[in-house]
């Protein structure tokens, strides 16, 4: 259900995308101090979206890392508290006598 939920999301972008462009394709010039570029607008904030979305992800990163490191250091003290646990379970059941 949720992967046909993604794919029908995945299409209205796309129909959604596609009326965007064809209501706006009108030419639009950006001057930046070196050069100047011409494209359609729709053009543009695909590429401004895309760019966001880019710097996004790399502003993410970090903390991406930061939290696998922490989740592989609480496995591996999770591991280490059920060995001990097994083995204080196997200790009071023979010294109980």
């Amino acid at each position: 259900m949720g992967r046909l939920m993604q794919i029908v999301f995945a299409l209205l972008i796309v129909v959604f995308g596609l009326a965007f462009h064809l209501k706006n394709d009108t030419q639009v010039t950006l001057d930046f101090y070196v050069w100047m570029l011409s494209l359609p607008l729709s053009w543009l904030l695909v590429v401004t979206f895309s760019l966001g979305a880019v710097a996004g992800l790399l502003v993410m990163l970090t903390t991406i890392f930061r939290l696998q490191r922490e989740i592989r250091r609480l496995i591996k003290k999770c591991e280490i508290a059920s060995k001990e646990i097994v083995s204080l379970r196997a200790v009071s059941i023979n010294d109980g006598r």
